[in-house]
């Protein structure tokens, strides 16, 4: 018997590639989709800038249109030209749409704001106004305008006052402001470099400075009759200012000054969705191109190799491409090979299709208005609605024993809230065996005067069988669909509170047969097509980043909540030896001979049983519906860094049963050496699927837990250290293996 470690789980051989390639099931279903995405690709953005939030009164006056005024509503452009005016106790939010430029205008402001080639400029008529630029990969320069000064933004960050018709009041937060007069070219340099050259300066001590029309100067911020920070709103302090207390968060070693994380870009999960190889050790944002070269050594389960890896990447306009050419040499002649570069087996084409997708570990398209995404290799941290049918879904742990290339698709309007689409393929080269995983989700926002969004999902396994190498005469496609709803009870700038519910639903491609023991009757017979869930709660969204989810869980039997999970790939097909005296085997036996070699199981055979079936043949879970709660905190900065805390206890909810069930999922990561300066990447993660409370021979199974680390030694050089361990039984021998995956490399950029 070949073993899944051999097989297609390790890039292995495809001898049915050429005569599935011409029925493939989703083709047809891609050629559509991928017509409808490019038409989108196509499209082109005028506007040069948006609404992205407001409250109270504002107009748009603009020289391009009839109509001279327009009021504000959310995703509304702005174009060159136009005069936004906010009334009295009203507030606006502005962003550009490369999302580089960020404005909030305070109440009884005006501004008009200008996009020429390559320039953007904001002129402040009257008010205040706060204004954050990044300058990282910025086409744009941009320039602030005001009655004494004018400012060249680069990575700047301020708050800025023309009330006092005589002085322009700045109060600078970010790494560098440039402030020059209108006049006679008197300025003031406040950078890295500046701060350099005076090393006795103190930033903060110069943070607040006058404009007038004779001169430029700071004042003393600690000073109350020279300050004006009375003058400054509250959530520029609330945000920037004011450092948070050491018990008001898990861990600072972890996430660094959360003081400094801002909310006024908004963040949600679609704000996210373009950055998932964040968790990747590439920088791809710094640099148009560039070339990596691993060199060192790997244990992969019980086998030592040496390895050289090469990784060139690109980045042109809506493009990026992150490639890693990894090759694994043994060490032993008995160790099993890793990449399977060659199909061999008389296929006409001879390179294995896919050992080469496998080295696409990042490839990104969006279009032009950065309302679609498409992301094609290594897929991280997925979940559709609430979560609680594909929860976190990753097709990239266990890297390289198997090897994945998925595809993610996402659209959605600027302003992210009216609707959203998404589209999962786990694996390209699982639909060559008429396999693979899909999901798309739809949601749809209906109105800020009903604030419901409803959202529908689709998941579709074509068959959990598709990666075993082996001849069966059964197979699974496996079938589920969800619908979730979300309703906002409190919508503020500090928090947002909504009540959200889930039903999900599992279809399964037979009758499933099974027993369960009752007081009435130790041999119950019940059988069934499918099961579902429900889940009813509360999210608490905090403008700061955090969100806490607590819901109650009601299920039917046979029915897992995450049932899509990061643990899924591992757990979708499971051994288990025959057994005569079992009744629940006994009963069954006609039916599992399907998943038997050779069509017949006898004593001690291997079963192979799809995720659905395995609870009930091996020790009777869930076979009772069940009732319980979990809880989920999140905390995710632009994916810079983040924690992830979830737990659930179900139990049976039946007075013949007293099972319980639990599972608890935990993830961390940072990067821009948040522990100390040399740590430039790190990543700790657990996750621990369903188990029962009372089965104590299979505790170690459906077990997740591992750490990456990318350190700097010196410029160029890095120390890349990656430790896997996932407990599954890799061998096809029904006993549970503890499967083991630690690199350590070296890393050399080239520049």
């Amino acid at each position: 018997m070949e073993s899944v470690y051999g097989g297609n789980s390790i890039a292995g051989s495809n001898p049915a590639f050429s005569a599935a390639i011409n029925n493939m099931r989703l083709k047809k279903y891609f050629i559509l989709f991928f017509l409808v995405l490019f038409s989108f690709l196509l499209s082109k953005d005028d506007a040069s800038a948006y609404i992205v939030d407001f409250s109270g009164d504002i107009l748009i006056e603009s020289k391009n249109e009839k109509s001279r005024k327009k009021t504000a509503i959310i995703g509304r452009s702005i174009n060159s030209g136009d005069v936004i005016k906010v009334l009295e106790n009203s507030i606006c939010d502005i962003r550009t749409p490369d999302d580089k430029l960020f404005i909030r205008l305070d109440s009884k402001t005006e501004i008009k704001f200008l996009n020429k080639k390559g320039i953007r400029e904001i002129h402040l008529k009257n008010g205040s106004l706060y204004l954050h630029n990044i300058n990282l990969k910025n086409n744009y320069k941009t320039y602030l305008f005001a009655n004494h000064s004018q400012i060249y933004l680069l990575d700047s960050e301020f708050w800025i006052s023309v009330k006092d018709g005589t002085t322009d009041k700045i109060y600078s937060i970010g790494d560098e402001i440039y402030i020059s007069d209108r006049y006679e070219g008197r300025k003031i340099l406040l950078g890295d470099s500046y701060f350099r050259e005076f090393p006795s300066m103190n930033k903060d001590d110069i943070s607040m400075i006058h404009a007038t029309s004779n001169e430029i100067y700071s004042i003393n911020p600690n000073n109350p009759e020279e300050n004006f920070k009375n003058e400054i709103p509250d959530y520029t302090f609330i945000d920037f200012i004011t450092p948070r207390k050491e018990s008001e968060v898990f861990n600072p070693l972890l996430f660094g000054d959360f003081s400094k994380d801002s909310s006024l870009f908004k963040r949600s999960e679609s704000d996210l969705i373009p950055m998932y190889y964040a968790n990747t050790n590439v920088n791809i944002e710094d640099k148009k191109y560039g070339f990596n070269i691993y060199s060192g050594g790997s244990y992969l389960y019980n086998s030592y190799y040496n390895n050289i890896v090469l990784e060139p990447y690109f980045s042109f306009d809506n493009f990026e491409l992150i490639m890693r050419f990894d090759e694994y040499i043994k060490t032993e002649n008995s160790s099993p090979f890793i990449n399977r570069w060659v199909q061999g087996g008389g296929n006409p084409i001879y390179v294995n299709p896919t050992t080469i997708l496998s080295k696409i570990s990042y490839m990104s398209w969006f279009n032009d208005k950065k309302t679609i995404y498409m992301n094609i290799g290594k897929l991280k941290n997925l979940s559709f609605g609430h979560g609680m049918l594909l929860h976190k879904y990753s097709n990239s742990y266990n890297y390289p024993i198997m090897q994945r290339t998925g595809i993610q698709i996402h659209l959605s309007p600027k302003n992210k809230y009216s609707y959203s689409f998404d589209f999962i393929l786990s694996d390209i080269s699982q639909t060559f065996n008429d396999g693979g995983l899909i999901g798309a989700h739809a949601s749809l926002f209906l109105s800020k005067f009903f604030p419901l969004t409803i959202g529908f999902g689709y998941i579709n396994d074509f068959d959990q069988y598709s990666e075993i190498n082996i001849d069966l005469e059964g197979k699974s496609n496996l079938e589920a669909r969800q619908v979730d709803l979300e309703y906002s009870l409190i919508n503020n700038n500090s928090y947002k509170l909504n009540l959200i519910y889930e039903w999900d639903g599992i279809f399964y491609p037979d009758v499933v047969h099974y027993i369960r023991n009752t007081e009435s009757n130790p041999y119950e017979p019940v059988n069934t097509t499918g099961t579902q869930g429900h889940t009813f709660g509360t999210k608490l969204s905090l403008d700061s980043g955090h969100k806490l989810i607590t819901v109650f869980h009601g299920n039917q039997a046979l029915y897992t909540p995450y049932y899509f999970s990061s643990t899924y790939d591992f757990e979708k097909i499971r051994t288990l030896k025959f057994n005569d005296q079992n009744y629940a085997h006994s009963s069954n036996k006609e039916y599992l001979d399907k998943f038997c070699v050779g069509g017949d199981c006898n004593n001690d055979d291997v079963i192979y049983l799809s995720k659905e079936l395995y609870p009930v043949m091996a020790n009777g879970d869930f076979v009772f519906p069940t009732i319980g709660g979990s809880i989920q905190y999140d905390y995710n900065y632009y994916n810079k860094r983040g924690l992830s805390i979830s737990g659930m206890y179900l139990i049976d909810n039946h007075p013949d049963s007293d099972n319980s069930y639990y599972l608890l999922d935990f993830e961390v990561f940072s990067s821009g050496g948040y522990i100390f300066k040399r740590l430039n990447n790190y990543k700790l993660y657990f996750h621990r699927n369903f188990t029962s409370d009372n089965d104590l021979d299979n505790n170690s199974e459906n077990i997740m837990f591992g750490t990456i680390l990318d350190i700097n030694i010196f410029k160029s050089f890095k120390l890349y250290l990656d430790f896997q361990n996932v407990f599954y039984d890799i061998n096809e021998d029904t006993i549970v293996d503890h499967v083991k995956v630690f690199s350590a490399q070296i890393k050399y950029e080239f520049k």
